[in-house]
């Protein structure tokens, strides 16, 4: 149940993100020009709020996968034929947690393909604590500065409740004594030649460096943080707006390192089996977690790109990244849809 209260909880910060103007108004710096306290619309603050908001898409979309996980596999302990009866039973991962491209009567043994699905649940808790925790520390701006509260008090007691919920979780969790860090991303693995994991490996990497480049801009500005603090003259101004860039970078870094959590997990959702065949995990799981990273991408490629053709100053060098996340998204959203296609079609009864 605490994983259903936090899907609620970080979907919540999702909506308020995009509908809340006044909250809007004193999380994003305002334009150079507009006044301090001015509102500022959503088509003002466009991609950072597209930006933000994907986070808490991708952290609400996660945790309801693995609340319906929970509460399938609670349901498979209290039955006496071991199965859940629930309608979305087909979400568990300890449900035929693995799928063999050519012959579904065979494949990885059960023992093997439970540390399997333990493994990403425990690789899946981690990165929502950490996205938790991090989100948490964005409101630190308001050390700097009480113009700069980032989401507001409610938003920190969520992330608190969210994060213990998740490092309970994960606690819990036989797979996590093999949970894999991210430095692991740079450390080749088999399957890997295949079109889907290369994909989505290369976006948690990507994801992952950048997370480092955002971490040397924080240090950056924190530095510069010191200098305006005992700067000459009234520099309000300039500490409210590098108080409130410095928590969404904090944001920033939350955002892809879940971004690239769920990528690798849908990464290593291909392997391979020691004698040379690739096996596919055929689970409308992953096809959900491609599902929720591919909308995201969509949706703030989308912010960008609106920005960058209705921006009076515009530069096709600015279309590079946006682009590429929107072909990263596409893909990611066939991905899913051909999942949710497999599974339907071995669902189906055989006509004699």
């Amino acid at each position: 149940r605490n994983f259903g209260i936090a899907t609620a909880l970080w979907a919540s910060l999702f909506f308020d993100t995009i509908l809340n103007t006044a909250k809007r108004s004193s999380v994003f710096p305002p334009h150079p020009g507009t006044p301090m306290g001015a509102t500022l619309s959503l088509v003002e603050t466009l991609v950072p709020t597209a930006l933000l908001a994907s986070g808490f898409w991708m952290a609400a979309g996660v945790s309801f996968l693995l609340w319906r996980d929970l509460e399938n596999r609670a349901d498979m302990v209290s039955n006496d034929d071991g199965e859940s009866h629930k309608g979305d039973w087909f979400l568990s991962l300890s449900n035929f947690s693995g799928r063999d491209d050519d012959d579904d009567s065979e494949g990885d043994s059960d023992s093997n393909m439970e540390k399997f699905a333990s493994r990403t649940r425990a690789r899946l808790y981690f990165h929502l604590s950490l996205f938790g925790l991090l989100n948490l520390g964005a409101h630190g701006g308001y050390i700097l500065s009480n113009q700069a509260p980032f989401l507001g008090a409610s938003a920190a007691i969520i992330n608190v409740h969210n994060t213990l919920a998740c490092v309970s979780a994960l606690m819990k969790e036989e797979g996590s004594k093999d949970l894999v860090l991210p430095l692991r991303l740079f450390k080749r693995k088999k399957g890997l030649k295949k079109l889907t994991p290369a994909i989505f490996n290369l976006g948690a990497l990507v994801a992952s460096l950048r997370c480092v480049m955002t971490i040397v801009i924080i240090k950056d500005g924190v530095s510069l943080s010191s200098a305006l603090v005992n700067a000459p003259g009234d520099s309000t101004a300039a500490i409210v707006t590098l108080a409130r860039e410095l928590s969404l970078k904090v944001a920033t870094v939350a955002r892809l390192s879940l971004f690239a959590g769920i990528s690798r997990a849908v990464s290593l959702s291909v392997t391979d089996d020691g004698d040379g065949v690739v096996r596919f995990r055929k689970h409308p799981f992953f096809a959900g977690l491609s599902g929720i990273i591919g909308l995201a991408c969509l949706g703030t490629s989308g912010a960008m790109l609106f920005d960058s053709f209705g921006s009076s100053s515009f530069v096709s060098a600015k279309l590079v990244i946006p682009i590429a996340w929107l072909m990263f998204g596409l893909f990611a959203m066939y991905d899913s849809v051909s999942g949710i296609g497999s599974f339907r079609q071995e669902q189906k009864p055989e006509v004699a």
